[in-house]
């Protein structure tokens, strides 16, 4: 038999740990067992459900392709949380024995002639050497990259739940500059660290150019001698401006002679653009810039006065940078062509092209100064007075300048990046893309 007191004290026990309970089912106590996960909604993240059930996140990189995704994703979430994605993903983008050795019998060849016919270049000779070490995968070598692009084809997807493009973009900007945890964190989260980090460093905002897993053998060759002629060699760069070309050399630029052709070009385009809206409006009332040239089998030759002057210059590598400028917005697209004329070939022939855009978004008033205070700018901007500018159009020049500067750094960026493809990162962070034609036979994890 229990006393009276003895029961009493019993039940306010188990009226205690009703209470207790019930606060902690209700959500009011924490438990610190239970994992305080972002929900998906809040995060900076895609998510695909693929068709053997796989969660895939990430951010969609081609939202208006509507038969291809390319995805791109944090490399130490993929390879935790999707393992079999991941191993998937490893193998579609290191080259097989047979494609290495291919491409190694190549530049032993080539290294072997650079030996045997004086000038010796010892530099690039090493340099195409130490190539060679990185060309066969090793046994035990792990594949780590920071990020992954995979691409594959729609059809694998069973449903997407796609983000408004201004969050997906601070997820992406987010894993470009390895914010620890961009899949699992809320998108104010990283917009709030990102905001913390240009403070003192320059962003990359744009996904580098990366080396397609399907180059051919001679692609894949010939980008390690233009990667080793960039280093070692003499670059020709050059400007196209309405058919013309001139020197990138800044100590080369004769602006006599150039600044009456951009002016001309800008009136002639002025010209076209009311024609062209007399003859079919432009709904949204925007200058388009021209579109990207698109791959083709035919390999480009360089334009005949080009030539000379990069006969001139003795150089077999050459750059050629045009400028698409929408002046009312500011908005500039700059594109980098690259031109090489391999051994054994007696033309320069167009190998590459990248590009970089910038709007006023992506200039400060520092980047602005800079270009006024160019010894080369003051002398236009002189010139400008004298015919009557007033204070506020040439602010406004000033601006235009330091975006389409702006937009060609992101191009060299890209540039350098896709050079710099056949050899070990020199940079902080590495990317990798990799195609996906089916899913892993075996499950994904969820």
């Amino acid at each position: 038999m229990f006393s009276s007191r003895h029961i009493e004290t019993r039940m306010h026990d188990l009226r205690h740990r009703i209470l207790i309970l019930g606060y902690v089912l209700g959500g009011w106590l924490p438990l610190q067992e239970v994992s305080a996960e972002v929900p998906l909604r809040q995060r900076a993240m895609d998510v695909f459900i693929l068709n053997d059930g796989t969660r895939l996140l990430g951010l969609l990189l081609n939202p208006e392709d509507r038969n291809v995704h390319r995805v791109l994703c944090e490399a130490a979430w993929l390879k935790s949380q999707v393992p079999t994605l991941f191993e998937h993903a490893r193998r579609a983008v290191c080259p097989t024995l047979a494609e290495s050795q291919t491409v190694e019998s190549k530049l032993r060849a080539h290294i072997q002639t650079l030996k045997q016919n004086p000038p010796h270049d010892l530099e690039r000779i090493g340099w195409l050497t130490e190539r060679l070490t990185d060309l066969l995968p090793q046994p035990d070598a792990e594949w780590s990259p920071d990020a992954v692009v995979l691409e594959f084809p729609v059809r694998l997807v069973r449903r997407t739940f796609l983000l408004k493009p201004d969050v997906r973009r601070i997820g992406a900007v987010a894993i470009l500059n390895q914010v620890a945890d961009a899949h699992t964190r809320s998108a104010d989260s990283l917009a709030q660290e990102l905001r913390d980090l240009s403070a003192g460093s320059v962003l990359r905002t744009d996904v580098p150019h990366t080396a397609a897993a399907a180059d051919s053998d001679d692609q894949r060759f010939l980008r390690i001698l233009m990667a080793a002629e960039s280093l070692f060699g003499n670059r020709c760069r050059l400007i196209r401006h309405s058919g013309q070309y001139v020197s990138a050399d800044p100590e080369s630029i004769d602006l006599t002679e150039l600044l009456p052709q951009m002016l001309l070009a800008e009136h002639q385009n002025q010209l076209s653009d009311v024609l062209n809206q007399l003859i079919k409006p432009n709904s949204a009332g925007a200058v388009a810039f021209p579109a990207k040239d698109k791959p083709t089998a035919i390999v480009q030759p360089l334009a005949s006065r080009a030539t000379a002057m990069a006969e001139r210059q003795n150089a077999a590598l050459v750059e050629v940078t045009q400028m698409h400028l929408d002046a009312g917005k500011p908005t500039a697209r700059v594109d980098i062509e690259i031109y090489f004329r391999a051994p054994g070939e007696t033309v320069w022939k167009k190998r590459a092209q990248v590009d970089g855009t910038a709007t006023s978004v992506d200039i400060t008033s520092e980047q602005t100064q800079h270009i006024a205070n160019d010894p080369q700018v003051r002398q236009i901007t002189g010139l400008f007075s004298q015919l009557g500018a007033d204070s506020g159009s040439l602010a406004a020049a000033m601006s235009v300048g330091a975006v389409v500067q702006a937009a060609q750094a992101k191009a060299q960026q890209q540039l350098t990046t896709y050079l710099s493809a056949s050899q070990r990162p020199i940079d902080s962070f590495s990317l990798q893309e990799a195609h996906l034609a089916e899913l892993p036979d075996n499950d994904g994890d969820q």
